[in-house]
């Protein structure tokens, strides 16, 4: 590997590296508030299935059934070409 190789990810004038740590700080904002949704998410349809109420462990039954059958890689497409 070149020193011309190494410059483009270093913060100099000709370097990437502040687009780089963006790019970083970003993506990890986006895997904390997934979690978080889908930890929120888990819990709610956890609480329906094991409610004592018929109703709402249908509703908790239905929220798991359909989202288990869905392809993640179909839910993937649908936010990103749909946002």
């Amino acid at each position: 590997m070149n020193t011309q190789s190494l410059a483009l990810v270093g913060f100099g004038p000709d370097g990437w590296g502040k687009l780089l740590l963006l790019a970083a700080g970003l993506t990890l904002a986006a895997a904390v508030c997934s979690f978080a949704l889908g930890s929120l998410l888990g819990t709610v349809g956890a609480a329906l299935k094991l409610a004592p109420n018929h109703a709402l462990r249908w509703i908790g039954t239905s929220y798991t059934t359909l989202f288990r059958g869905i392809p993640e890689i179909l839910v993937v497409y649908r936010f990103f070409f749909w946002g």
